[in-house]
């Protein structure tokens, strides 16, 4: 329960102390970025983004490039890529990709220093580069935006060379780097992470040091592993001072995104497989993921299921319990499977009254454990002691509470490559119907990969 505790029991006093932490950082950024304004940057980075995770990087030299314009070329030339452009200077084709208006057009996309989002620019393309991290001539529908280019804290995730030793310090890192075949690179990892299987037999053959608790980090522990890279979670504030710490020493670290989407899960994953050299198996790892999880969403919407009432999907049973919000991993995906979060007004994991618990009246109730075992008895025990109000909403009298401990608590906890797994167990639970099932186990531990047959 501590991790639980770690990643998403932020209260207002803690909402407060990163609201002030996230104001001095942009003092400093924008102190930063007046310093930048004086010292004239030599060299940038572009990509050439064909869509799907199809990308091309490389750096250029201002002084060859001084405009967008000049990069283009410089990359197309260095690639092997045609490239035209028309009269009001908007770009026809890259490599004989065509420009479709209302469709998918090729447009110059930077990503400003000391920001981490993507902006369009407009043509004609004669601006320079030198005030951004890092500019993409990008392959787009209406809607679209180029492939992950920058962390959590705003560096390229690109140019990292050759990495052979790696520290993660998240459970959710440590699945994704086992998931693109290079658990070979770990040389340590958080005490929590003991995913897959493999992690636990390097941890008890002692090739991987154990450097501290998810949301306590051990700086000396780190540097004693001696790491190429260190992998870190943007949603701990301690990892971002850990992650400059580590800068300042000399260390590379990657602060991956905070994961309240599964699109941030697919960026991690994307970022992980780049910054270790493993984009290949990123993407086919992200291809299988994005695969079932259509063919888990078809089957739900061709059902046309009937309404089931509203969710709620909570941390412990504690008497302000925290309960998934929208922008959380949790959140996203019962959205995506066509469920109704019953604290979807609310943002983020949030502590809620019990009294709040009984207005919305929820119809069905998932806790998230770390307490219980996945028995008859254990779930009984967890019954009994539900707070009182709780046992007037819909879900108690239904016998609509689902209790989800063990390996399935841990994995609905991390958002990870197992997110399908996860979309699978809450498939089920929010449509049982759709999947054939006239029963559901009220409680769900290490054998729920069972019940995704």
């Amino acid at each position: 329960m501590r991790l639980i505790l770690w990643r998403f029991m932020i209260s207002n006093l803690a909402k407060r102390v990163i609201i002030v932490a996230v104001l001095l950082s942009s003092a400093i950024a924008i102190t930063a970025g007046i310093e930048q304004d004086t010292v004239t940057r030599e060299f940038g980075e572009i990509t050439v983004d064909f869509g799907n995770r199809n990308v091309t990087w490389t750096t250029i030299n201002f002084d060859e490039c001084p405009t967008a314009i000049d990069s283009l070329d410089y990359i197309c030339k260095d690639n092997g890529y045609s490239f035209s452009i028309d009269g009001n200077g908007s770009i026809v084709e890259i490599d004989s990709i065509y420009s479709v208006p209302g469709d998918a057009t090729w447009n110059l996309w930077v990503v400003k220093c000391g920001t981490t989002e993507w902006v369009k620019m407009s043509a004609p393309y004669s601006v320079s580069l030198t005030d951004c991290t890092i500019s993409s001539w990008a392959y787009c529908d209406s809607n679209g935006e180029p492939t992950v280019a920058v962390d959590q804290s705003g560096r390229s995730i690109y140019g990292h060379g050759k990495v052979q030793r790696v520290v993660s310090l998240s459970p959710s890192i440590t699945e994704i780097i086992s998931n693109i075949k290079a658990a070979d690179l770990l040389v340590g990892v958080d005490r929590h992470s003991d995913y897959p299987i493999e992690i636990m037999k390097m941890r008890n053959e002692e090739k991987l040091a154990v450097v501290g608790d998810y949301g306590t980090v051990l700086f000396e522990e780190i540097l004693g592993a001696k790491p190429d890279i260190v992998l870190c979670d943007g949603l701990q504030y301690n990892h971002v001072q850990i992650a400059n710490r580590l800068r300042s020493s000399g260390i590379e670290s990657v602060v991956l995104c905070t994961e309240e989407t599964f699109d941030d899960i697919i960026d991690n994953i994307y970022i992980v497989g780049t910054v270790l050299g493993r984009g290949s198996d990123a993407n086919i790892k992200i291809s299988q993921i994005e695969n079932e999880t259509l063919r888990i969403i078809s089957l739900i919407e061709e059902a046309e299921t009937s309404d089931n009432g509203t969710v709620m999907v909570v941390l412990g049973l504690n008497s302000s319990p925290f309960v998934a919000g929208s922008h959380t991993y949790v959140g996203d995906i019962i959205a995506r499977l066509l469920g109704e979060n019953a604290f979807a007004n609310l943002d983020g994991w949030l502590s809620v009254d019990r009294e709040v618990v009984v207005k919305n009246n929820p119809s069905k109730i998932i806790v998230l454990t770390t307490v219980y075992k996945a028995t008859q008895l254990e779930y009984n025990c967890m019954l009994s002691i539900l707070p009182d109000d709780w046992k007037s909403t819909d879900a108690y009298r239904n016998g609509e509470i689902y209790m989800m401990c063990e390996d399935a608590g841990d994995m609905m906890q991390r958002p990870s490559p197992r997110v399908t797994q996860l979309m699978g167990l809450l498939g089920r639970i929010l449509h049982p119907e759709v999947f054939h099932l006239s029963v559901v186990p009220k409680y769900i531990g290490n054998d729920y990969e069972n019940l995704l047959v």
